[in-house]
């Protein structure tokens, strides 16, 4: 298997570019803060820590703590390595440190923030409503439809391509409404596969080259489950009062924790309808700062375009991604670099436990 040999000759992973953030400083990168005295019960940096066993080193241990945000990162004892936003103790001689392999140092590591002007827009904006459709239930489209249906906005459905008699329902929508679109390109988006991804990827690409689909402002993807809790009127001012920003909702909690969860440290591959762990991921991309949260999201046009475009970083991801489980829940968090002050924190989806998930649009 291609990713298998490719994990094998260590060269699977491509190398990512160093921030372009306004306020990334690179001089502050591995720059030693000092040495302190650290205790099992009292750590100077408590945000997370890691256990190297054979290959501890500063540019691991500071890729690690990078990826998780955090700001800064220290090594001990050859093989263990700590990160954190906050430096707990006083520090001691700096000849302490060299009583150990990994020396106790402390070390900044840059924090990211990009800033963009906005500018209002006197119209209501225009939303391409992405409706990711699965089962068999087009009763439920249908109302979820009726809800959200104006000639002013676009309509783009995705039919999971083992649902025929759902895609046939569809195409009796579209036949009937110019501005909804059937995709001609059907994936099998099982749950927590690589092709959720291709397939919003594939709906920015194919609508903002189509005349007739290519004016939209906002995309909101929308599964067959969901249901709006605002009217589109709310849905639409609520779009308006905030120009420019993309709404992504956090997974709320430690990020070094989020990405153990969600099993980026094992390599995944889609195949006949399954995602397959074909390996553990010993290294990660370098200068990678990763984030992720819910996989429903508000992304504003110039965000969407971006995460399709030809920069660096954006095609690195869209290779990395493809070998992440779940990737919806952290490839558009991640390549948000240079939109960092145009996003707003914004859980779209409460699930109902006694009856099937369905997503909520609120501010």
């Amino acid at each position: 298997m291609k990713a298998a040999c490719k994990l094998k000759n260590g060269v699977f992973h491509e190398e990512f570019p160093e921030s372009r953030c306004r306020n990334h400083d690179n001089s502050l990168v591995n720059r030693p803060v000092g040495c302190f005295e650290d205790q099992k019960n009292n750590r100077i940096l408590d945000g997370f820590s890691y256990v190297f066993k054979e290959d501890n080193s500063v540019e691991k241990c500071r890729s690690f703590c990078y990826r998780a945000g955090f700001i800064f990162y220290g090594l001990e004892f050859g093989r263990e390595c700590f990160c954190g936003d906050s430096i707990v103790g006083e520090s001691i001689h700096s000849s302490r440190c060299k009583e150990y392999l990994c020396k106790k140092h402390v070390m900044p590591k840059a924090v990211y923030r990009y800033d963009v002007d906005s500018e209002g827009n006197s119209e209501a904006p225009r939303i391409l409503f992405l409706l990711q459709l699965n089962g068999r239930n087009e009763r439920q489209v249908k109302r979820l439809l009726k809800a959200l249906y104006s000639p002013y906005h676009y309509y783009y459905i995705h039919v999971d391509q083992r649902q025929p008699f759902l895609l046939s329902e569809m195409k009796a929508v579209a036949e009937m409404l110019p501005n909804v679109y059937l995709a001609p390109n059907r994936h099998s988006t099982i749950w927590g596969g690589a092709s959720l991804l291709t397939m919003v990827q594939d709906a920015i690409q194919r609508s903002i080259v189509m005349p007739s689909f290519s004016e939209w402002d906002y995309l909101i993807n929308l599964s067959e489950s969901d249901f709006p809790v605002l009217t589109l009127h709310e849905l639409e001012v609520q779009l308006k009062l905030n120009p420019h920003k993309s709404y992504l909702s956090s997974h709320g909690y430690n990020t070094a924790r989020f990405i153990q969860k969600q099993g980026f440290d094992f390599v995944f591959v889609e195949c006949e309808n399954h995602m397959w762990r074909v390996a553990k991921r010993n290294e990660f991309p370098r200068n990678l700062r990763v984030d992720g949260g819910s996989d429903w999201v508000v992304l504003h046009r110039n965000f969407a375009e971006y995460s399709i475009s030809d920069d660096e970083l954006a095609v690195k991801l869209r290779t990395l991604f493809s070998s992440v489980i779940l990737p919806v829940e952290s490839f558009f968090h991640t390549v948000s670099t240079f939109f960092s002050n145009l996003l707003i924190e914004f859980q779209a989806l409460v699930v109902a436990k006694s009856r099937v998930p369905f997503q909520v649009l609120s501010p």
